[in-house]
């Protein structure tokens, strides 16, 4: 899936975020449907059934009674009026609050009687001449609130809800009823309590992902260094468990590559001295022929038998020996070559050169270039060598004017006794080890070698390092 993010952490990061970003979506869903619900029980009901309680008794009584009957109600948190005319505005009905109250009502006093809500900070009407239960509380009210005041907590005056009903003789009756400003918080609040929540979880979240990570971003290092530096120091086997027993594992299977390369260092220069040994006595049998033309062929076949002897082994040892990594002057370098091949004769143009110096092995990138360069010299007049250095990696580039080679034998040409030329000659086409050689030192510094036809003929050889 080409959305996803690419790093593991990266991935991590989105997981949880979204897992949060739902869950916190979800808690918030449920706490707006809560609220709702004990506004319905403790506000929506509870006034519904005083208004229409209070519009049947007021419908009861004849008018001119009506104004009487209502001074007796009301107090200190319910007020009522009659007036002529509503006094609230149609458009302002007080959000999904107000609808809910209308719904409410509705229910109550039927659908076809005129009702208007709103809500407000402050009363309009005057309080009736009685009050209701508690009036000694409200008494106290006032005192409580300077006290409040003094240690900076100014009290919450709550809301009002202003009702206006039409009566049957065309007046209006209007009621305000105090509630807890609780009951009216704005879900603004709610998301933003759960906004800091989300990304405080979230940044604790990812600092743990990171810290968890972190063993495992080393090991992807040293595995991706080992094939420049097999001698590297071992991994710290510390960490969650999972991650103490994959740098265990990458130790062991360390050792085990250098036990291998060792003994195949070991191996090879068994076998070169004792291939050497009779190679020696048959050159020495030789000499002691009377034929000299039957004595010079056998002498040139020995010389070529050694010889191949000597560049098969120089293929199967490493290709860097051992030469410690050092930070190398690329441009010094080429240019070093570019003037050896010029006292010979033979020229060599460069073209560009290394933004920094590239951490490699000297002698091992020095062989791997003469390696492309001569077999370039060999099939064409002129050679070039460029450098590219950008950011993700070194290339340098070998290119000639030569006849270049068919598609598929491009990759073919990299193995091992290959040659573009047919005869099997070594005056004619070499060993056939040159280009494997160069291969195997960029693989040994992370990098490696390619081949390409060039527009309007010859081939390129591509040394890309990475930095």
């Amino acid at each position: 899936m080409r959305w996803l993010p690419r790093s593991l952490y990266a991935r991590l990061a989105t997981l949880l975020f979204a897992v949060l970003l739902l869950a916190q979506l979800a808690a918030l869903a449920i706490q707006l449907a809560d609220r709702a619900q004990v506004f319905y029980r403790a506000v929506g009901v509870p006034l519904a059934q005083q208004v229409a309680g209070t519009l049947t008794r007021l419908e009861s009584l004849p008018p001119a009674r009506r104004g009487e009957a209502l001074a007796r109600f009301g107090g200190m948190r319910l007020r009522l009026a009659l007036q002529d005319a509503p006094s609230i505005d149609s458009r302002n009905q007080a959000g999904w609050r107000g609808a809910l109250l209308t719904r409410l009502l509705r229910r109550e006093l039927g659908e076809t009687r005129p009702l208007r809500v709103t809500l407000a900070d402050a009363p309009e009407l005057t309080p009736g001449p009685a009050g209701p239960p508690g009036g000694h509380l409200a008494m106290r009210r006032p005192r409580l609130h300077r006290h409040m005041a003094d240690m900076g907590l100014p009290p919450d005056d709550g809301v009002w809800v202003r009702v206006e009903a039409a009566l049957d003789d065309g007046r209006w009756l209007a009621v305000e009823r105090h509630l807890p400003r609780e009951f009216f918080l704005s879900p603004s609040r709610l998301l933003v309590s759960l906004a800091i929540l989300l990304a405080a979880v979230l940044a604790v979240s990812l600092f743990a992902v990171r810290w968890l990570i972190r063993p495992l971003d080393r090991l992807a290092h040293a595995a991706e260094t080992l094939g420049r530096d097999l001698d590297q120091p071992p991994l710290a086997e510390r960490g969650p468990e999972e991650m103490r027993r994959a740098a265990h594992a990458f130790n062991t299977m360390q050792k085990r590559l250098q036990r291998l390369v060792n003994d195949r260092a070991r191996l090879l220069a068994a076998i070169s001295h004792d291939l050497k040994t009779p190679l020696t006595r048959m050159r020495l049998r030789a000499a002691l022929l009377d034929d000299s033309e039957l004595r010079g062929r056998l002498e040139a076949d020995i010389d070529e038998m050694a010889r191949l002897v000597e560049t098969t082994l120089d293929h199967a040892r490493d290709a860097t020996g051992d030469e410690p990594v050092a930070p190398l002057d690329v441009d010094a370098l080429v240019g070093s070559l570019q003037g050896d091949y010029e006292d010979t004769g033979r020229q060599v143009a460069v073209s560009g050169h290394a933004a920094r110096p590239y951490p490699g092995r000297a002698r091992a990138l020095r062989r791997a270039l003469a390696n492309l360069i001569d077999n370039a010299l060999a099939y064409a007049g002129d050679v070039t060598v460029e450098i590219v250095d950008d950011t993700p990696a070194l290339e340098l580039r070998v290119c000639d004017r030569g006849p270049g080679l068919p598609e598929e034998a491009l990759e073919r040409m990299l193995e091992p006794f290959q040659r573009g030329e047919g005869s099997r000659s070594r005056e004619t086409g070499g060993s056939g080890l040159g280009l494997a050689i160069a291969r195997d030192i960029a693989r040994a510094h992370g990098g490696e070698l390619t081949l390409a036809n060039r527009a309007g003929g010859g081939l390129v050889a591509r040394l890309r390092l990475p930095r």
